[in-house]
């Protein structure tokens, strides 16, 4: 009765075994859905972010070519005026110019010319007495005595009464003085049509900045401003790492972050940017990500479902086998662990010494009745193991004894037998094999061993392994004859200087190390 209690006991022990194992079974697989889902959702974000950055990127591009192209056009311009004004001096017809097409007007809202006092003396419009002397852009082409664009801030104009973007340049008289200024006034959402053209979604920006931290224009959504000073803003932090780029941007208006791509014009002191709301680029991501969420819910749903109701069964089935108390099946089955137990290298799941001894006795039998000619014992030690267990610790020494071990599964025949005799040592019987194949074997193991280091922890782990040969004969008086003369033979190999293979004198092949 005592050894009935205790089969059964083994046997429920194991049911509880299954039961547990259904339950990680089914963690495992529940966490295996939930991390490829949100690995697939961060994948899926990854994509949409990057897809926007560049379609962000090609636009900043584009606006570029836009704003340079209309500033080129708008300086052609008042280099045209201003060489006429010189020739023709307040004789000059603007509006026969305008007329005839030889201006484009669409570009600006009013052309004038400014005189060295900074009185208005000509303009596309009907316009009173009136003075731009205390304006930014004329005391900025009085000051200085440099022939280029100035884009100037936004200012509220005299003479259109709404604001205007001055674009100006100065005047020469013919003694190379100051002779005033031409300007162009132009409407600043003139430099965010580009806006409608582009696909940034429900909230996106275009902004033309300039160096000097000032909005020329920006359009946000649907609104239009200018004018605000912006010279602690991420953009012109970031502008200042590199004239082009992207970043996501927290300060922007609006209701969300934006990912921004801006680009420094190359002739000119500004920097224009582009940019799409995150709402808008992770807007199909989210919604995808949802319908991904409840699938995996209802699918964890089920597999909880399924588990609790397998884990029920297999409670019911344990207590009827309880009832049922079945000396024989246990016991077999206690019967035959034992013996795999007795016989297997627990660490390896290599044959252990005992295993390999029985296999010695058998094949040296074999030899003895001449059923076989030839065979060969192996004898293989792990060269300085020690150090690698000082090193790295027991796990890892243990990790590079299974990667040795399933080394030299790979290499062996079903028909041969190789063991882990104990420690860092390892044996091998090549059934049948002559003597120049007992050393080609080896050779070929050991270089595998040497060129394939074990990964644990994060350690590459290099191990080399010396080998001894011997080949078994029937003159032998004992099976265990041939594994002597193998560990002597890896002996040699050890004080030779580790990492070779070294035979008996009954082995008259040679294979060069």
């Amino acid at each position: 009765m005592g050894i009935t209690r205790a089969a059964v006991s083994g046997w429920l022990r194991k049911r509880r075994d299954v039961t547990v194992a259904v339950a990680i079974f089914s963690l495992i697989l529940i966490a295996i859905i939930w991390g490829t889902v949100i690995a697939e959702d961060e994948a899926e974000k990854s994509e949409a972010i990057a897809a926007a950055i560049k379609q962000n990127s090609n636009l900043a591009v584009a606006y570029e070519e836009h704003v340079a192209r209309t500033l080129k056009g708008l300086d052609t311009i008042t280099l045209f005026i201003r060489y006429e004004y010189q020739e023709h001096g307040r004789a000059m017809d603007v509006s026969r110019y305008l007329a005839g097409g030889v201006i484009d007007s669409k570009l600006f809202s009013i052309l004038s010319v400014v005189d060295e006092r900074g009185d208005v003396v000509l303009s596309s419009n009907k316009v009173p007495p009136t003075n731009y002397r205390d304006r930014e852009h004329f005391q900025v082409h009085l000051r200085r005595n440099a022939d280029e664009l100035y884009i100037g801030k936004p200012v509220f104009g005299r003479i259109s009464s709404t604001w205007q973007i001055p674009i100006t340049r100065r005047i020469l008289k013919p003694d190379g003085s100051f002779g005033g200024i031409v300007v162009l006034s132009v409407d600043p959402g003139y430099f965010t049509r580009f806006y409608q053209k582009a696909d940034l979604g429900n909230d996106g920006i275009v902004t033309l900045a300039g160096l000097d931290g000032v909005i020329r224009a920006r359009r946000a959504g649907h609104a239009l401003t200018f004018g605000e000073d912006i010279s602690a803003s991420n953009l012109l932090a970031e502008r200042g790492k590199s004239p082009a780029g992207n970043f996501l941007d927290r300060d922007t208006a609006g209701s969300s972050a934006h990912y921004m791509s801006y680009r420094t014009l190359a002739e000119y002191p500004l920097v224009v940017a582009v940019g799409a709301a995150e709402v808008d680029v992770l807007g199909g991501y989210v919604q995808n990500m949802n319908r991904a969420d409840r699938v995996a819910l209802l699918v964890t749903f089920v597999i909880t479902v399924f588990a609790a109701l397998l884990i029920l069964a297999l409670m019911r089935q344990k207590r009827v086998a309880s009832a049922l108390a079945d000396d024989i099946v246990v016991r077999k089955r206690l019967e035959a662990e034992l013996r795999e137990m007795a016989t297997t290298d627990m660490l390896t799941g290599l044959p252990n010494r005992r295993h390999f001894l029985a296999r010695l006795e058998e094949e040296h039998a074999r030899l003895r009745r001449r059923d076989v000619r030839h065979a060969a014992v192996l004898m293989l030690d792990l060269d300085h193991f020690k150090r690698i267990n000082d090193t790295f610790g027991h796990p890892t020494g243990d990790a590079v004894l299974e990667h040795v071990a399933s080394l030299i599964s790979g290499e062996v025949r079903s028909i041969d037998t190789a063991s882990r005799l104990g420690g860092e040592e390892f044996a091998v019987i090549l059934a049948g094999a002559t003597d120049a194949a007992a050393l080609e074997f080896a050779e070929r193991l050991r270089r595998t061993v040497a060129s394939v280091p074990t990964e644990h922890d994060g350690h590459a782990v290099a191990v080399t392994v010396s080998i001894g040969i011997a080949a078994m004969t029937a003159r032998d008086t004992a099976a265990d004859a041939a594994l002597a003369r193998a560990d002597t033979a890896l002996y040699r190999a050890k004080q030779a200087g580790r990492n070779r293979v070294e035979v008996v004198a009954d082995v008259t092949s040679a294979v060069a190390n």
